[in-house]
């Protein structure tokens, strides 16, 4: 009790340097508890199934170009399951189109559907609640729907064996209800319809050459995933998949906990992680730790001078150096430890905002033994960092030295420990302008086609079949200026195949070749390249009055590359045996995200719109009142297609949509930046505010000899400078190696301008001027005897 009433008093005596040290602190412990919390979050993806350690998915990777692909073949599941051994299940899965699906008067359109074999539940441990999935998916009309699915269409009433009619003219029944799928599972869905539905209505290639399926394997304990992999490449390249004839491409089974962070390999069946992220604010978060413990040891250190009488009268009256030691890291432990409460009640108070910063949960095992157990090995790192090293030069001094005002401690050590910190500072800002800066880039950059007042809305139900009606009643809108038809939206992919062929210098290229081209394959009207304002760098646009082009193609620069055709217009082509020439070559556009590059790709005509447009997206551009314009195309769409809910979308929020993980990860480092910069702030106060009390004597001095206030503040500041600027020194060329490292995740990116880090540097160095200046002024400004009177 006599030591606590001790170390409450000292606290209370030097309450500036307590605040200050207290606030830090607590600042830096909660933002890497919250760091923290969102890494675990991040890493417990799919560890709740039963089978986690035997789960694999099967994906091909290219040896020599260093590229892998998650699409696998639809024949590939069950030929390998009934072929290698120790494959206990394969299953099928695929994103299904959106579908409108009603029940009594209870209708939505459902986006967020797959297609799956039966084994899905055998294999993955998604609770059923009511009937049996597996069998739900044996049967072609059967579907298994969630518990949130169920309560849209049925409120109260049991849906078990009720029919629910899809696409606005077939029903489906209802085998099996299971829970919602937890947020920590890579697979997302609201509803499963069996792979035998797919198959019968052939929604996609079906062919060892179609790569559009997402194909997972069980194995049996113990089993080699490396092995199984050979396996697996033998027996599709056998089959006849002609990707693998090569011998350049081989499957290799990919973890199921690795699946979600890797952000190489594109899932398409739920939200994607990116491990680099973990490592990006894992490091902040370090860093951020750090530069807190260094605040921390610098005031505590700084404070020996004030303290020093003190703690020479205790070590005179018999205090041996073991009590001086362990009284100072008695006092600087409980601060420490009301630092880790008060950030404890912080991140209650502020997890639900950061939720949102981030656009998803991250609290849900926030309080689970395994991440107190991280919460307390922060705690111990921290209270050793702190406390050990102000404890060994509080009790290392002799009583006699303290009593002449002993104060060696201004040592290269805490010198080192400033221009740390201000590294750290310099490091955090050079990320935070980059990472926005690539922000700017991608936002602005050009994408080859446009996107503004451009809307679009898939074709559903049975609106398919009086789309020539439905173009005709959009014309008469003199809003509307043009109509386009595209099979799915531009970012987008349904079809891609190495069923492509060319010729050249006589012959047919790619075919039973061992490096087959893939491209992807879309069907456009005449008028959406038009709509889309892309540029031709040979030949023309497809014309519905010339029929012949039905059978014709156009390609991109990309695709043409690999083709390595030289005079491609003209030249003849095929896609599934159906052959025709190439009308035209367009500019490589970014229709797909910037994070990857340009697919080579090949467009064709609709053969008959009424009969293919279904699932497609019909385009229009606005160029009038918008709420007005959409309210009529609504109109359109209940005469012609009642029963089937309208929904639109616009272009160019979508794109926006794209990057907006990358805006979220832009956003929090920008927050914790700010936050590491006023930690910063808060120790060089400190700093200076010793700084000016230790030579109060001299500046009195100085002013009675007549020295200027802008003498005496360049007398104060110049040390703050030096540490700046040597730390701008030291953490330019680590900023611009992990910039690089970080921009490598873009296709498409910016250039680290010299300017980044000028700005950083101006910015560290003013914010440190600013910071330090307040304390500077106020002891430059002091009159001279108030100076001389403390000695």
């Amino acid at each position: 009790m006599k030591n606590l009433k001790m170390i409450i008093r000292s606290l209370l005596k030097h309450k500036l340097f307590s605040v200050l040290n207290l606030l830090g602190l607590t600042i830096g412990l909660t933002c890497v508890f919250i760091i923290l919390a969102w890494i675990y979050n991040e890493t417990e993806y799919d560890k709740f199934n039963t089978n986690y350690t035997d789960i694999y998915q099967i994906n091909f990777k290219n040896q020599k170009e260093e590229m892998s692909m998650a699409g696998t073949p639809n024949p590939l599941a069950p030929v390998i399951e009934d072929e290698i051994a120790n494959v206990k299940l394969a299953v099928r899965l695929r994103n299904a189109p959106g579908f409108a699906f009603k029940y009594k008067e209870n209708m939505y359109f459902e986006e967020n559907g797959i297609t799956a074999d039966p084994q899905l539940f055998r294999m993955f441990s998604f609770q059923s609640l009511y009937g049996d999935p597996v069998k739900a998916l044996e049967q072609v009309e059967g579907i298994v729907i969630t518990e949130s699915f169920a309560k849209r269409y049925f409120r109260n009433e049991d849906p078990l064996g009720k029919e629910i009619q899809i696409r606005g003219k077939e029903f489906v029944t209802i085998y099996a209800v299971i829970k919602d799928l937890p947020s920590q599972s890579h697979i997302q869905f609201d509803y499963v319809l069996p792979q035998k539905l797919l198959e019968q209505y052939h929604f996609c290639g079906l062919l060892w050459g179609d790569p559009n399926f997402r194909t997972y394997v069980l194995l049996t304990p113990g089993s080699d995933p490396e092995n199984t992999g050979q396996e697996i490449t033998r027996v599709a390249k056998s089959n006849g998949m002609p990707h693998l004839q090569s011998g350049e491409i081989s499957a290799y089974l990919r973890p199921l906990g690795s699946i979600y962070l890797d952000y190489s390999v594109n899932n398409r069946l739920g939200e994607t992680g990116d491990f680099r992220y973990l490592y990006i604010f894992g490091s902040v978060a370090l860093l951020i730790l750090l530069l807190a413990c260094i605040n921390f040891v610098n005031l505590t250190v700084s404070m020996f001078a004030k303290r020093q009488k003190a703690t020479s009268v205790a070590k005179v009256c018999g205090a041996s150096r073991k009590t001086v030691f362990l009284n100072s890291i008695a006092e600087n432990a409980a601060l420490i430890i009301v630092s880790f409460i008060l950030a404890i009640i912080v991140i209650g108070v502020v997890r639900a905002p950061f939720q949102n910063m981030i656009g998803k949960p991250f609290n849900e095992h926030i309080f689970t033994p395994r991440f107190i157990g991280i919460m307390a090995l922060v705690l111990f790192f921290t209270l050793t960092l702190c406390t050990i090293y102000p404890a060994l030069v509080f009790s290392r001094a002799k009583a006699i030295e303290l009593m002449n005002r002993y104060n060696k401690q201004k040592s290269g050590v805490l010198k080192s420990m400033v221009v740390f910190q201000n590294v750290i500072a310099v490091l955090l800002i050079v990320a935070a302008i980059g990472v926005n800066k690539q922000m700017q880039y991608i936002n602005h950059k050009k994408l080859g086609f446009e996107t503004d007042q451009i809307a679009y809305t898939y074709l559903r139900g049975n609106i398919n079949q009086k789309i020539s009606v439905v173009r005709h009643s959009l014309s008469e809108n003199p809003n509307i200026t043009e109509i386009s038809l595209k099979d799915c939206p531009p970012f987008s992919q349904v079809n891609g195949t190495v069923g492509i062929s060319w010729k050249q210098n006589g012959e047919w290229q790619n075919q039973n070749t061992a490096h087959p081209v893939a491209m992807e394959t879309t069907r456009i009207d005449d008028h959406y390249l038009e709509m889309m304002n892309v540029e031709f760098v040979a030949g023309r646009n497809f014309s519905n009055e010339i029929t012949a082009d039905k059978q014709n193609y156009i390609v991109n620069e990309e695709a043409l590359r690999l083709m390595g055709l030289t005079d491609p217009v003209g030249a003849e082509f095929s896609l599934y045996g159906k052959k025709g020439i190439i009308l035209g070559v367009i500019k490589d556009t970014y229709f797909k995200s910037l994070h990857q590059k340009v697919n080579p790709q090949v467009f064709h005509l609709y053969n008959n719109e009424a009969e293919e447009s279904y699932f497609s997206s019909l385009f229009f551009r606005i160029s009038g009142d918008i709420p007005a314009t959409i309210e009529f195309v609504e109109n359109i769409w209940t005469e012609n297609n009642p029963g089937i809910p309208f929904e639109y979308h616009f272009l160019n929020q979508d794109y926006e949509d794209l990057y907006k993980k990358d805006n979220q990860i832009a956003g929090i480092l920008n927050f914790f930046t700010l936050l590491a910069v006023f930690i910063a702030c808060l120790g060089l106060f400190g700093q200076a505010a010793i700084s000016s009390e230790n030579k109060i004597k001299e500046i009195g001095i100085r002013k009675v000899n007549g020295a200027k206030v802008a003498e005496i503040l360049t007398m104060l500041n110049k040390d703050f400078i030096k540490w700046v600027v040597i730390a701008i020194g030291i953490a330019t060329p680590i900023a611009w190696y992990a910039m690089n490292k970080w921009l490598e995740n873009f296709a498409y990116k910016t250039t680290l301008s010299w300017w980044i880090f000028a700005l950083a540097g101006v910015l560290a160095l003013g914010i440190a001027l600013l910071t330090v200046s307040w304390q500077s002024w106020r002891a430059a400004t002091r009159n001279p005897v108030e100076s001389l009177r403390y000695e």
